[in-house]
């Protein structure tokens, strides 16, 4: 009975050690194809003090997926990402052996020194990278021709402490009107009231602000009565 009940423990270590393998080698091959997200999800069961290979690699996934999402858009950035990262590190440098494995992740906090140490730091810079994007969408949007997206980009930044009032409600009339052109054939009369409205408010609110809005604003009035 003790001989067969051994022979079971060996078998479920043995199916044990064959599941952590398959999970390495599936982490491992998702992460050299820049899945960082999926090589996470992979071994997000995984005890990292247990498996220091797995802790390595959790570690050079989320370096991957911070440094990716950082510098794709820093205004939609999770700053408890970086902090998150940056503790693993520390506690991986505590616990590993390895030689090979020590200088890569040390080599990774040394590159993180070049990103913001504290959430105020990370908060500013995110700040001005808003100051900086918010006119740009608008006028990238605009000029694509996505008038919902216009009028969605002008209610979220409502109220901006980056842009200037008359900026979103020029880009939100122009928005509206040049929809309503686009889809005159079935505006209600209503929604085109609605439509001069906005553009009657930029006048009367905003004259002045800028000389080129200005003429615009005049046109589409004059050509929407």
């Amino acid at each position: 009975m003790k001989i067969l009940t051994l022979f079971a423990l060996c078998l479920s270590l043995t199916a044990v050690a064959q599941t952590t393998d398959d999970k390495m080698l599936s982490a491992l091959k998702e992460f050299k194809n820049n899945n960082y997200q999926k090589t996470l999800d992979i071994l997000k069961n995984e005890d990292p003090y247990q498996n220091l290979e797995a802790f390595y690699l959790i570690i050079r996934a989320e370096y991957g997926l911070v440094t990716t999402n950082y510098k794709a858009d820093i205004t939609s950035f999770d700053f408890n990402q970086l902090v998150s990262l940056r503790r693993n590190i520390s506690n991986y440098l505590q616990v590993a052996t390895n030689p090979k494995g020590r200088e890569i992740i040390a080599n990774l906090n040394t590159e993180l020194l070049q990103y913001p140490s504290t959430e105020t730091d990370f908060i500013a810079l995110r700040n001005q990278a808003l100051a900086q994007s918010q006119l740009p969408n608008l006028k990238k949007a605009l000029a694509a021709l996505k008038f919902d997206k216009v009028i969605a980009l002008t209610n979220e930044y409502t109220p901006s402490e980056y842009l200037p009032e008359f900026e979103i409600a020029y880009h939100k009339a122009m928005a509206q009107y040049r929809k309503a052109l686009v889809t005159q054939n079935t505006i209600t009369p209503e929604q085109k009231k609605q439509v001069l409205a906005s553009l009657k408010h930029y006048r009367a609110t905003y004259s002045k602000k800028n000389i080129l809005y200005d003429e615009a604003i005049k046109d589409a009035i004059k050509k929407f009565r």
